[in-house]
């Protein structure tokens, strides 16, 4: 790629792809997110849930929240 050095219009364009990689890892977290979320659905939806996983899940899916909200 091109070098963008002391423009301002690569300056800008810097600062869009920065957005850009910064909106499809906010995605990509809540997509990550989401999909713990219906991970642990299913398993308390199980006759005999297991719990150890259980609380696996919801650590994952709580340092996933923590990451969102750091990213934002």
């Amino acid at each position: 790629s091109k070098s963008h050095k002391g423009s301002k219009k690569g300056f800008v364009v810097a600062v869009k792809e920065y957005s850009q990689m910064e909106n499809a890892h906010i995605a990509a977290l809540q997509a990550k997110h989401a999909g713990l979320d219906a991970k642990i659905t299913e398993e308390e939806r199980r006759p005999f849930p297991d719990s150890a996983l259980l609380i696996e899940l919801k650590k994952r899916k709580l340092r996933v929240k923590e990451e969102m909200t750091a990213a934002h």
